[in-house]
């Protein structure tokens, strides 16, 4: 437990003591004596971390009041360290006090991190190694084994997770500065999100924030990162979960003549471990439980016809194989989305002309087991999704000059697959998307939605009988066009092959299970060059070339001439029995479409 006097006097006090908090007799420190760091904190000579007490040393200089962010100083791990189980102050633990410089871990391994305990407060609300990542940071190199951190704080947003739990980047005035973490990776750390009003749970990262007020460029890459450790959201009004990152925003606004970017981009990522979402018991709550990325926005914002402020978001070459279990929603309008790839997906864009949003998952796969929450009331929302849970992609502002350009909305889901199973107890089932949605409001602004050369493979049951609507798709489960101006998605060149379709009687489709307020038009632009082959369909009509061209059972592959794979992204295996792959995917192996699910 923590000591009481240190909770009442913290942050003051908290850097005077001899020894950080702990949860277990002994002294923190293995090598008490010099704390001066070796090297001069360059790049041709860095600070050297080489154990506990240097380490700790590190958090204290960051943590202390108005403390050092060492922006542009260099240090390098030299040796394996093992925080035996003591209790972990974060590398900056309150927003104020953030690490900006450069930690390379030189391929060595941080054991046993623990934060917080399962009956006891937890006083940061930035819970991971580093608890808060500013402009300049890159942490590189670097592999956390074995622990625990729950989320926890004072504050109204609780972040947890391994590595760094909050990475803000901002950006302003001609600046350009971006935040890089590369080849880093959680070895068994069980993360557990905090109980308050928004919680957020990440197994490497908490939440990334990149925000551009223009003119400039605000960037997060999170490269060749990798998790095993399980991540579990906790009860809150807002609960989201994600294996790599919990939550990730890209905001950009500017008024003026010059762009402004922001950009966080998720490559290479692999993730093994499960990850699951909490009850939303209140209504109007949210919970989201991702296999990548718990809940993704990108939008951009601008009333300047000759600037292009833009906002996206990134998922590419990347692999979950850990089973998502999403939250239950319990309470009138609350939320639960899953999504094997990401469970919410957002693209925004506002204003009179300039203001653009993306958002990308490209390149990607899905392998591990998808199971929606109970939506138990009428008015409940949940969606889930092979790759992502929901797609949704919006348009607003006040009306213009019809010759202005417009604003964008676009959301890109292109080159992946799924391959697993969906087990959804009501609402919208997709074996690619759960739920696409696109909202505009003007002829010149555009809100679109695009699913290209993907397929699904698996099975996909819905509850027939849940109080929710449960519409089920072999590529989506539901698409709305919220209003008619608004583009239709486009839905073209992808494959279902499932061993199984069920939903209810009236929403279940080979392509798309519903398509909801949308005109015809939309409708034929929607089953264009998809195929379709369902070994036990509940699907009504089951053979209806409106709901995708049949791809005959007799056939071992998709028909290749039809269907636009690329070269430098599929690949095409020599066993005819077999699915196409990925390149570039890490932990991929054969698929075949014979195969038992």
């Amino acid at each position: 437990m923590y000591k009481a006097a240190i909770l009442t006097l913290f942050p003051f006090l908290l850097f005077l003591l001899p020894s950080p908090l702990r949860g277990q007799s002994g002294d923190w420190f293995n090598d008490p004596g010099d704390y001066a760091f070796q090297g001069k904190g360059s790049s041709s000579s860095p600070y050297l971390i080489s154990s506990v007490s240097s380490l700790v040393h590190l958090a204290e200089r960051v943590n202390k009041w108005h403390g050092e962010n060492f922006k542009g100083i260099c240090f390098k791990l030299t040796a394996n360290l093992d925080l035996g189980e003591h209790y972990w102050i974060p590398i900056g633990c309150e927003s104020e006090q953030t690490f900006c410089g450069t930690f390379d871990g030189n391929g060595k391994t941080i054991r046993n991190l623990y934060i917080g305990e399962d009956d006891a407060d937890n006083p940061f609300s930035a819970s991971a190694l580093f608890g808060n990542l500013g402009n300049g940071a890159q942490i590189t190199n670097l592999t956390i084994e074995g622990g625990h951190i729950y989320g926890g704080g004072r504050d109204t947003i609780s972040r947890a997770a391994s590595l760094a739990a909050h990475v803000y980047c901002h950006v302003s005035e001609n600046t350009d500065d971006s935040i890089i973490i590369r080849n880093c990776h959680n070895h068994n750390v069980d993360i557990t999100g905090g109980h308050l009003a928004t919680s957020i749970a990440g197994g490497l990262i908490g939440e990334t924030y990149a925000f551009s007020e223009g003119p400039g460029q605000a960037l997060i890459l999170i490269d060749t990162c990798s998790n095993t450790g399980m991540v579990t959201g906790a009860a809150a009004n807002h609960t989201i979960a994600g294996g790599i990152a919990g939550k990730s925003t890209a905001y950009a606004i500017s008024d003026r003549q010059s762009p402004a970017s922001a950009a966080c981009h998720i490559l290479s990522c692999y993730n093994q471990a499960p990850v699951k979402g909490a009850t939303a018991q209140r209504p109007s709550a949210i919970t989201a439980a991702g296999g990548i990325l718990g809940y993704s926005s990108g939008s951009g914002s601008s009333n300047n016809i000759e600037d292009d402020s833009s906002g996206s978001i990134t998922i590419q070459y990347c692999m979950n194989t850990g089973s998502i279990t999403g939250g239950a929603a319990l309470a009138p309008n609350a939320s639960t989305f899953a999504g094997g790839l990401t469970a919410c997906a957002y693209t925004y864009a506002y204003g009179n002309a300039g203001g653009k949003g993306f958002l990308q998952i490209n390149a990607s796969a899905n392998r591990g087991r998808i199971e929606s929450g109970l939506a138990c009331d009428p008015a409940a929302t949940s969606c889930i999704g092979g790759l992502a849970g929901l797609c949704a992609a919006s348009v607003s502002g006040p009306t213009h000059d019809p010759a202005d350009t417009g604003s964008h909305s676009i959301l890109d889901v292109a080159d992946c697959y799924n391959y697993s199973i969906l087990a959804s107890k009501g609402g919208a089932a997709g074996g690619l998307i759960g739920c696409i949605e696109t909202t505009g409001n003007t002829m010149n602004r555009h809100a679109t939605a695009l699913l290209i050369n993907s397929y699904a493979a698996g099975a996909i049951t819905n509850h027939p009988d849940a109080p929710v609507p449960s519409p089920a798709g072999g590529l989506v489960g539901q698409v709305r066009q919220a209003n008619p101006i608004s583009n239709p998605p486009t839905i073209i060149n992808n494959l279902a092959y499932l061993h199984a379709l069920r939903g209810d009687a009236e929403h279940t489709n080979r392509i798309v299970g519903e398509i909801k307020d949308a005109p015809t038009s939309a409708i034929q632009q929607i089953h264009t060059q998809n195929y379709a082959h369902i070994r036990q369909s509940h699907a009504s009509p089951p053979d209806s070339p409106a709901n995708g061209q049949d791809w005959a059972q007799s056939l071992h592959r998709p028909p290749i001439s039809t269907w636009d794979f690329k070269n430098h992204t599929w690949l095409l295996v020599d066993d005819p029995t077999a699915m196409p792959l990925l390149n570039h995917l890490p932990g991929q192996t054969l698929i075949k479409i014979g195969s038992t699910y």
